[in-house]
């Protein structure tokens, strides 16, 4: 997750609440973007980018697809869950209040059977991560959200243009600068889109924090790029660096995401005064109706540390479920997906423990006795493929290389006032709540989620 996005998720309900009347809605989304006044054509920018031959059919920004846009569905899905255990957070979630049951004080382990021992820790800690993944990748997300609504269409194509902006929020300044540009194939459909951002306290204090690319030119309908280096609004950790690729086998033309949707995902955390910190490796498929997750994260004392850290270790998951998608058409939200029936394999490094667990999608119980299920029978047969432990974070794949770099110099048009609106309706499309975390391991007065594992 990105600094900006660290710095204003917390903002977005006295955005939505404030500005917007309905946070979301399309009327509510239209921003009338600034002109676009200056372009450059200063080098810089991939040199591969656009190159292949076009697969999109579309030309307006607004149709870029998000690496956590649901997979659409072609056909009649065979799902066993209705509800699902949801990704939201909050008892007024977008549906009505539905899962307002689920809500105890922040404890999020009341999705699962009231806390009680018949609910699942596997199916808890897979929503955990898969949260995780995709709330820190929607700020990634976000660029392309700002792009279609702060910016817009009326730009030239391939050449680079400069936008700025700042917002001010209780007495503290946020500086950011936008280096920016699409290449169009000869009927004006999109080819790529590129982007860099810098930010900083100052306009005179810039450091890039993202690179942000989009290809439909490759052997994949799409591939996403996002990788970033950013100190965070947060006086315990002093660097978040993290990169997501994402490819899908096909783009609709309208932008959607067909077949299949892959996401290598790394995430990290460095903790301030040299106190350690953490690292997340992931390996994330997601069709119409199934999400596959296979990852692993580990805790480090110190910075220069070989090992993960003894008293929290390592974890491993590999699970497969049902995913479910209650956006209706034209609707892009985070919040409305759900995980379903589904299965994982758990090796918990501080517990020693190791084994799988089978749960049921609707009361998040657990339901091992079900050993036919299509999902268990999977995590089995591929059980191999289970992503190591390592201490060893690539930090090379998230150094921006020179291409992916910017000096974040260049004459920008500044966006204006309309920022604050925008990034509050970009936000409550891709928010997650990251500060409510899943305690798994109890549940209301004391309940205790169930580690029945079967053996590998």
């Amino acid at each position: 997750m990105n600094s900006r996005f660290l710095k204003f998720k917390s903002y977005s309900v006295v955005i939505c609440g404030l500005l917007l009347t309905h946070c979301g809605s399309s009327s509510e989304d239209t921003v009338t973007p600034a002109t676009a006044t200056n372009s450059s054509t200063q080098t810089g920018g991939s040199s591969t980018l656009g190159t292949g031959s076009n697969t999109a059919s579309f030309s307006t920004l607004s149709y870029l697809p998000r690496a956590v846009d649901g997979v659409q569905s072609t056909s009649s899905l065979r799902l066993t869950a209705s509800s699902g255990l949801p990704f939201a957070t909050a008892a007024d979630d977008g549906f009505g209040g539905t899962y307002d049951r689920f809500i105890n004080n922040d404890n999020l382990a009341n999705y699962f059977t009231g806390g009680s021992s018949t609910g699942s820790y596997a199916a808890c800690e897979t929503l955990n991560f898969a949260r995780g993944a995709y709330g820190q990748v929607g700020g990634g997300d976000l660029n392309a959200c700002l792009i279609s609504k702060a910016v817009g269409d009326e730009f030239s194509a391939n050449e680079f243009i400069y936008r700025s902006f700042s917002i001010d929020f209780d007495d503290e300044q946020f500086f950011a600068k936008i280096k920016l540009r699409k290449l169009t194939d000869d009927d004006g459909n999109l080819k790529a889109v590129e982007m860099f951002m810098c930010e900083g306290s100052s306009a005179q204090d810039l450091k890039q924090s993202e690179y942000y690319s989009q290809d439909f030119t490759g052997t994949d309908g799409v591939k996403i790029v996002i990788k970033g280096d950013a100190t965070p609004d947060n006086s315990q950790v002093d660097r978040v660096i993290y990169h997501a690729v994402v490819t899908a086998t096909a783009v609709g033309a309208s932008g959607e995401l067909q077949g299949t949707k892959s996401l290598l995902y790394r995430y990290r955390n460095e903790f301030s005064n040299n106190n350690g910190g953490n690292h997340v490796i992931a390996n994330i498929t997601q069709t119409e109706d199934t999400f596959t997750y296979n990852g692993m994260s580990c805790e480090f004392n110190s910075l220069s540390s070989t090992s993960c850290d003894a008293r929290s270790g390592s974890q491993q998951l590999f699970a497969q479920a049902e995913i479910l998608d209650f956006n209706e058409t034209g609707e892009r939200y985070l919040n409305n997906f759900a995980l379903g029936d589904g299965a994982s394999y758990l090796a918990v490094a501080s517990s020693d423990e190791q084994g799988y667990q089978i749960w049921n999608g609707d009361t998040g119980s657990v339901a091992n006795t079900n050993t036919s299920s299509a999902f268990y029978t999977y995590l089995k047969e591929n059980i191999a493929d289970l992503q190591e432990v390592t201490t060893e974070f690539p930090t090379s794949e998230v150094v921006f290389s020179e291409e992916e770099s910017w000096d974040c110099e260049g004459e920008a048009t500044d966006l204006g006032d309309s920022m604050l609106q925008i990034m509050g309706s970009c936000l409550s499309e891709l928010e997650i709540d990251q500060d409510v975390h899943l305690e798994c391991g109890n549940g209301p007065s004391g309940a205790s989620l169930s580690r029945s594992l079967i053996s590998p």
